[in-house]
């Protein structure tokens, strides 16, 4: 994306991609060098950096490969 930072719709649409690809380099690259992940409740310990996220996640991703994604169209204001 260069020098401009992305929009909320570009990281979503990035992080959608990284999963659909199950890409753990793609989705660490969404991260801040020092980028913390913290799972909801506890379910498991936050990966701290990218380094962490891109080692860590591909054991999650491969238990979401039986699981289909369904892609909706956003609602902005301007649709209303």
């Amino acid at each position: 994306m260069g020098d401009r930072p992305m929009s909320v719709e570009e990281i979503v649409a990035a992080y959608h991609a990284a999963m659909l690809h199950k890409s753990p380099d793609e989705l660490a690259g969404l991260y801040a060098e020092d980028g913390l992940h913290e799972f909801p409740f506890g379910a498991a310990p936050p990966f701290q950096g990218r380094e962490e996220v891109s080692a860590k996640r591909p054991d999650r991703l491969r238990k979401r490969e039986k699981r289909r994604h369904t892609r909706h169209q956003g609602v902005s204001a301007s649709s209303r």
